[in-house]
């Protein structure tokens, strides 16, 4: 194998790694990075600092956003990383759409299930659906940009 396929790979591998520690985290350590980061957009979009109350108002408002989006861009990238690596190996394999697709849902079913065995966590089919999202947004971006680049040669 060439460097540059083994380094994909290590990247896959990495950004796995990223996942299952950010779903390794237990359920109020997780509400609390998803509180902090929907605080920062907050204080950010309004270019001051904000009370108590006007925190609880944004967390209450966006906190469930920032997660969902979270998962969605998680396995938006997990699924650009898997096609960035498999297109080494199967440039003109027609079934290589599916092939990204499914094992990046399949990845995100397991990290839903590794999420029952976390204190204040549990499996979300709605999570699978949503991470599914990001599996296939991710897929079309890598799908329509190469279509774009072998139309222009």
């Amino acid at each position: 194998m060439s460097r540059k396929i083994i380094l994909k790979l290590i990247l896959i591998i990495l950004w796995m790694f990223v996942i299952f520690h950010f779903s390794a985290q237990a359920g109020d350590e997780s509400a609390s990075i998803s509180n902090r980061v929907v605080i920062k957009i907050a204080e950010t979009i309004h270019h001051h600092t904000l009370s108590n109350t006007e925190k609880e108002v944004f967390i209450e408002k966006f906190s469930l956003v920032v997660r969902k989006t979270a998962h969605l861009v998680e396995f938006l990238i997990l699924a650009i990383l898997i096609y960035l690596f498999l297109i080494e190996l199967y440039p003109k394999d027609k079934y290589l759409f599916i092939l990204v697709v499914l094992l990046t849902v399949f990845y995100a079913l397991t990290d839903e299930i590794h999420q029952l065995f976390v204190p204040g966590r549990y499996g979300s089919i709605i999570d699978v659906l949503i991470d599914s999202m990001g599996a296939l947004f991710g897929t079309l971006m890598c799908f329509n940009y190469r279509h774009k680049i072998l139309k222009k040669l």
